[in-house]
């Protein structure tokens, strides 16, 4: 009788985000305080079932996309009743994630990836897919927090 258990992978996968990528699960991105905190609480159950599950043999990753080219901006649903003072960074957040994924990369690129973390011996964590969900997390960690707000707010046209 063989005593090892079979190897099963757990792959969660965070949906697309806003401007800058996966940012949803990095930062607090303006227009987007749910949807930011939902990647965030996924990130940390996936880091937490990562280390309750590795007993067993099953390994827990998060693959983390950037932009993409989904059509989900097309579903969006913008909520009524807004505060009327918030109006202008509704808009620009809105413009921004408008814009970011109708720019977006190909979502079989996102596919492959998950077909690979699937697939993979030892798989990492997490893993970043599209450019802005390599670079992001270390200009999080390396610029210094006011400069890395001025970026954000920058780039969500509310500087």
């Amino acid at each position: 009788m063989n005593s090892r258990r079979p190897v099963t992978r757990v792959v969660f996968v965070t949906g697309a985000s806003s401007g800058i990528g996966r940012a949803a699960a990095w930062v607090g991105e303006p227009g987007e305080a749910f949807y930011s905190a939902s990647k965030r609480a996924l990130a940390a159950y996936t880091e937490s079932l990562r280390h309750e599950a590795w007993p067993l043999g099953i390994h827990v990753s998060l693959v983390e996309p950037g932009a993409f080219r989904t059509g989900v901006i097309d579903a969006a649903r913008v909520s009524e009743g807004g505060i009327a003072d918030y109006d202008a960074t509704r808009a620009a957040a809105r413009r921004t994630l408008q814009e970011a994924l109708r720019e977006g990369g190909d979502p079989d690129q996102v596919a492959r990836l998950i077909v690979k973390v699937a697939c993979a011996r030892r798989p990492r964590l997490r893993y970043a897919a599209g450019g802005e969900a390599r670079w992001l997390p270390y200009l999080k960690v390396l610029l210094p927090q006011r400069l890395f707000d001025y970026l954000v707010r920058r780039g969500f046209g509310l500087s």
